[in-house]
């Protein structure tokens, strides 16, 4: 999680997931994991507000990667779903091409038309 203080000292994230910045947003997480690192060390106290907006985001975040699981989930499910239909269908096409083949060969009364 990245933050950065403004000019009221108070901590706003600036966590973003836009791909252009990738190379930004490494250099914000190498730099924020470096300083919590450093804080650590020397015993410092972590900003209470950091840590709780940091939860925040940590749930926020696993919730949307259960969703995205789900959602990618659904969609195999969903595809299987598709391709056995159109097998299925396949199939019942064939069935009614081999009854009717059949039945143009069969010269019983059930196998007459009129």
């Amino acid at each position: 999680t990245l933050f950065r203080s403004d000019s009221g000292g108070s901590m706003q994230s600036s966590y973003s997931e836009n791909p252009d910045k990738s190379v930004v947003n490494k250099m914000q997480q190498k730099y924020w994991k470096t300083k919590q690192t450093i804080i650590q060390v020397t015993g410092k106290k972590e900003d209470e507000y950091v840590v709780s907006s940091d939860a925040d985001l940590d749930a926020k975040l696993e919730l949307f990667h259960s969703i995205q699981r789900t959602g990618m989930e659904l969609l195999k499910v969903i595809e299987q779903y598709q391709r056995r239909i159109c097998f299925l269908s396949q199939e019942e096409n064939e069935l009614g091409k081999f009854l009717r083949s059949q039945g143009s060969k069969d010269k019983t009364k059930a196998g007459d038309r009129k």
